[in-house]
């Protein structure tokens, strides 16, 4: 069990442990999507997600053509960028939520970096119902990833581990803080499996920057957790300014900190000087933990002090 008040603050990296692409591979088949089947995203006026002239052939191959040579790290930032282009949000969001609910149906809960699976393994260590399962485990999620992989996840471990039927399943999984920053592709289990394209429905649910800033209450409750926190972790994170300074995240670190708290932070693949930048916000932050470089999101959690 976890008792003491951990929050996972996850990025693509967290999704990518168990198949899902990273954001720099989300950004190009995106742009496949586009390019392979434009006449698909007509449906978007259609359906009347947005008028019907935001979404002619010649407004997807410009968003598919501007997308391909971006700079931006992300398709998200790339659309908070370019929110002056009508048409390029919805198809942007379409663009997502196809790529990512075919990602939903392909990938295994198999992974050799099943980071889940030790922390549920720890999470139900010593516990022998679902009421105790709830009561003695004081862990939230704050994920940046649309998909819902974690919902399924939780939802398939809870259901087996206690022998509970779907609804009663479902409800001990709502009793989890799981705030998805920027939206997510349907709630879970998605009640519109039965819709002719149900990627159109998906993408309504897909938020940008430029739409949790016009809405400034939906990070409070990801704030809210991170402000009472003993424990924050960071897993797969990309430590993109725009997320750090959406979430307060280097005040909230350091609030973490003066009530003795642990603030850690998984780094695959980072070098000494990339991580150094990326970390310029918490110049102030002395005493974050890091995993090393070649640690993987398993290996991350099973080695730094936040348990």
């Amino acid at each position: 069990m976890i008792e003491n008040n951990t929050v996972f603050v996850l990025g693509a990296g967290a999704s990518c442990s168990y198949g899902f692409p990273s954001g720099e591979n989300l950004k190009k088949e995106a742009v496949s999507a586009v390019k392979d089947d434009f006449s698909s995203f007509l449906l978007l006026g259609t359906y009347r997600v947005v008028p019907n002239e935001e979404v002619q052939r010649s407004k997807c191959m410009a968003f598919a053509e501007a997308l391909s040579h971006a700079g931006q790290a992300s398709i998200d930032a790339f659309l908070y960028a370019n929110r002056h282009q009508k048409g390029f949000d919805a198809i942007g969001k379409a663009a997502i939520a196809q790529v990512l609910l075919r990602y939903e149906d392909e990938v295994s809960d198999e992974s050799d970096d099943d980071w889940l699976g030790y922390l549920f393994k720890i999470m139900i260590d010593g516990i022998s119902s679902p009421d105790q399962f709830i009561a003695q485990n004081n862990v939230s999620f704050i994920t940046f990833n649309y998909d819902r992989f974690l919902e399924k996840w939780l939802y398939k471990r809870i259901k087996h581990s206690f022998g509970l039927d779907d609804s009663s399943a479902l409800s001990v999984l709502s009793k989890i803080p799981i705030h998805h920053v920027y939206g997510i592709l349907g709630s879970f289990p998605s009640p519109d499996q039965d819709h002719p394209s149900p990627w159109v429905v998906a993408s309504t649910g897909i938020k940008t920057i430029f739409d949790v800033e016009k809405n400034v209450m939906a990070p409070e409750e990801s704030k809210s957790l991170l402000l009472n926190a003993n424990v924050i972790c960071l897993l797969g994170f990309g430590f993109h300014r725009e997320n750090i300074d959406l979430l307060d995240l280097v005040s909230c670190s350091n609030k973490c900190k003066k009530r003795n708290g642990v603030v850690a932070a998984s780094r695959y693949d980072l070098s000494e000087v990339e991580i150094k930048r990326l970390l310029r916000p918490f110049e102030d932050f002395i005493d974050f933990k890091l995993s090393p470089k070649d640690h993987r999101c398993l290996m991350a959690i099973r080695n730094l002090p936040i348990f």
